[in-house]
């Protein structure tokens, strides 16, 4: 009896090993490529490995994709930049569905005989003890391991502008994305990865940036792997471009934390390393987005792709501004109500976009501030009498709304010593105002000095008094004096009209006569139409921002206007409807509907009438 039990779990163990080795032996299913993340190999391998007997003490793995992903990127290149001056450092996507744009740039180079790439990315795990990160390991690419430089790591750990943290690096897309694009072109080149958590200030990275330039020698690449505009459709992700575009080609470095960008510091650590070098001249090799890649205008969450290559020479002038316009923004009442329900934040929950990234990456964020900001209600008291908690103020700061327009018929709701306190709760916390209820004088403009250019912002108040026409002329001329760009913001027309009425169009033109670049107008609670006049766009209303008017479907509609000023004006149309005082951007259909709309009460040629059917208009 105790034979046979001994056969019967000798036969039993057999089992067990055949099912664990049989197990072990399954194919494994490679994932497919994610449209915003690249996920990679999980282990790390410690043992060391050879290659042209050189040891490989610690591997990491290249992004899971196979060697085939890559070739083909390589046979979709059709054009390639390849410029007589030495590359000194460039900026490219870790987005792999832009992998033949990443083929584009290193295969520019391979002719080069760099020595070292540093790789400068985002952390977007933000993992690690230190805001800036590097690791010795090797990487295992497609195309052969990829070395470090680790002499040049250890100085750069002497000189404390970095730490060694190998764990944030084994799941890095930013990094791991890059690789084999880098072991393939650049065969001969060491790597030193370095990435950065997202608030990792800018004198952390001036520090790296000197040492970087104290160290490396000309046959080093720097390159920043950094993604520009996420999760926003086409053209919100193209508007936000254009100042990214401009700060970087320009080295406005001043500007690039505003921008909407994965990893600010990546690029301010690369702008200010090519400062010290001279190496501040810009060559472009795309810019483009997602949605245009796939010709899917529809796209809701795009990911923008700028690559660029720096060689001697100067930065380009700084030419361009961006301006981002809404219309009334009333705070009290039923907004009041839903705020004080939910969060103070609760107005702006749905149009600040996924990582409230809709309202960054613009110089100028404004809005008609329709009502007075004050710790307490004070006289007059009027039929409607609006009153705004001090607890908006910083949620507006937060949100990069940094100048509001006081030019109409309620910002003495709360009389004098409402609007005293209005002006000094948004300077403290630094947002700008301009405009007066009761006079079309100079003295309420306001100016702001953006890369060099001023913009000059006037406003008008022309609903409980008429227009002082000699004032208004003689604030306009001197502001076009003083000012490379005027725009002039009017509070008018008719409540609840779409059409706009002579007297608006009347003034509006007179402003452009007399030096205005733009007519923004608010006031009827609807949009109105649009004009150009001596090329130079007038929005008669954007209509309602955010307020508590659920009557009807044209006062739950409204228009964000993004203007850019530049050798040549253009502007984006952002239509949005309110629910239950709540703006979010239309989606694709419901904008190019819209659209039509704007274009029945506008009054436009036929050109301008096709372009705005796309959102973005160009002047010339």
């Amino acid at each position: 009896m105790k034979k046979l039990t001994l056969i019967i779990l000798v036969c039993l163990i057999v089992v067990s090993g055949l099912v664990f080795v049989l197990g072990k032996s399954e194919k494994k299913i490679a994932p497919t490529i994610s449209e915003e993340l690249v996920s990679v190999k999980k282990e790390i391998i410690s043992a060391p490995v050879e290659e042209n007997n050189k040891p490989a003490e610690n591997l990491y793995f290249s992004a899971e994709t196979g060697k085939d992903f890559y070739d083909k990127a390589y046979e979709k290149v059709s054009k390639i930049i390849q410029l007589q001056e030495l590359v000194y450092g460039g900026i490219i996507t870790h987005h792999l569905l832009a992998a033949e744009l990443d083929a584009t740039f290193f295969k520019g180079l391979e002719d080069r005989n760099y020595e070292t790439v540093i790789l400068l990315a985002p952390n977007h795990y933000e993992e690690g003890q230190s805001d800036i990160l590097t690791s010795k390991f090797y990487w295992q690419t497609h195309y052969g391991y990829l070395e470090t430089d680790k002499q040049l790591i250890d100085k750069l750990v002497e000189a404390k502008v970095l730490e060694i943290d190998d764990q944030p690096f084994k799941k890095e897309h930013s990094i791991s994305a890059v690789v084999s694009f880098i072991k393939k072109s650049l065969s001969k080149a060491k790597i030193v990865p370095i990435i950065f958590k997202f608030y990792t200030s800018s004198e952390k990275a001036s520090r790296l940036a000197i040492e970087l330039n104290r160290l490396v020698q000309d046959k080093t690449l720097v390159i920043a792997s950094v993604d520009f505009s996420h999760f926003q459709p086409d053209l919100v992700a193209q508007f936000h471009d254009e100042l990214s575009r401009e700060v970087i080609e320009s080295f406005a470095k001043e500007d690039i934390y505003k921008l909407e960008i994965d990893s600010p510091a990546s690029i301010y650590t690369l702008l200010s390393y090519l400062e010290t070098k001279g190496t501040q001249k810009s060559q472009r090799l795309v810019s483009t987005n997602s949605a245009i890649l796939t010709n899917n205008p529809k796209i809701t969450e795009n990911t923008s792709y700028l690559l660029e290559y720096f060689t001697k020479g100067e930065p380009k002038e700084k030419d361009k501004i961006t301006i981002l316009a809404f219309g009334d923004m009333m705070l009290d009442r039923n907004v009041e109500k839903l705020m004080l329900k939910y969060d103070f934040k609760y107005p702006l929950e749905k149009i600040k976009g996924k990582e409230e990234r809709f309202l960054k990456g613009v110089d100028v964020i404004t809005a008609n501030l329709e009502g007075a900001i004050a710790d307490n209600y004070y006289q007059p008291e009027k039929a409607i009498d609006f009153r705004f908690d001090l607890q908006v103020v910083p949620i507006l700061k937060k949100y990069n709304f940094n100048v509001f327009g006081l030019a109409n018929n309620h910002s003495l709701d709360q009389g004098k010593i409402g609007l005293a306190q209005t002006k000094k709760y948004l300077a403290q916390n630094q947002i700008d105002y301009f405009g007066s209820q009761t006079s079309d004088n100079y003295e309420f403009s306001f100016k702001k000095d953006i890369r060099g250019q001023k913009v000059c912002l006037v406003g008008f108040n022309n609903t409980d008094k008429a227009i002082n026409f000699q004032q208004a002329e003689a604030n306009i001329k001197k502001l076009r004096g003083e000012c490379q760009w005027v725009l002039a913001f009017c509070h008018w027309g008719t409540e609840y009209q779409n059409k706009f009425n002579a007297n608006q169009q009347q003034l509006a033109r007179k402003l452009i006569d007399w030096g205005a670049d733009a007519v923004i107008g608010h006031h009827p609670h609807v949009v109105q139409g649009v004009e150009i006049y001596r090329q130079k766009p007038i929005f008669y209303s954007l209509g309602n921002f955010i307020f508590d008017q659920y009557f009807s479907q044209e006062t739950q509609q409204g228009l964000a206007v993004g203007l850019v000023l530049g050798e040549k004006i253009s502007f984006y149309l952002f239509p949005f409807t309110i629910y239950n005082s709540q703006p979010e951007l239309m989606s694709y259909d419901e904008s190019a509907k819209f659209y039509e709309y704007l274009i029945k009460i506008s009054d436009i040629d036929y050109k301008t009438k096709n372009q705005s059917r796309t959102g973005k208009v160009e002047l010339y």
